[in-house]
């Protein structure tokens, strides 16, 4: 026998040992249970997600933030510092005995400095719409 056979040898039952424990692994119930663990708190974040797109519109750039439906109804603060937008929600949940607060925040890199005191929202649906004049672009 090659002495390079002999070296490849270790490295193939090492590969073949891998894959009887994934072939294990994926056939076993512990393999359902982590997927579906993995399902129910990948659509637990998903429903906690706070999405902004930025575009450029007549003369405005516009911040469209898409606030969870279960913040709709609590506080949601925006502040605009020279070139970073900062949205925070807060929600209060009562029960008989106990109260809990969730929050969540996002901020984002604008592409230029805006003015707090120029900014303008709007609510349509689940979308939140921050305004700003545009940044008059020197010729």
């Amino acid at each position: 026998m090659d002495s390079k056979d002999n070296e490849n040898q270790p490295l193939n039952q090492k590969n073949d040992i891998q894959e009887a424990f994934e072939q294990l692994f994926y056939a076993s119930p512990f393999h359902e249970l982590l997927n579906s663990f993995q399902e129910m708190v990948s659509d637990q974040l998903q429903s906690l997600m706070v999405s902004m797109n930025i575009r450029e519109e007549n003369d405005e750039l516009l911040i469209d933030i898409t606030v969870p439906k279960s913040f709709q109804n609590g506080d949601i603060m925006i502040e605009a510092k020279s070139r970073y937008l900062h949205v925070s929600l807060k929600e209060k949940t009562e029960s008989k005995d106990s109260s809990s607060f969730t929050n969540l925040s996002r901020t984002i890199l604008l592409p230029y400095p805006v003015y707090e005191e120029t900014m303008k929202t709007s609510w349509n649906r689940n979308t939140l719409t921050v305004s700003f004049p545009a940044q008059k672009k020197h010729e």
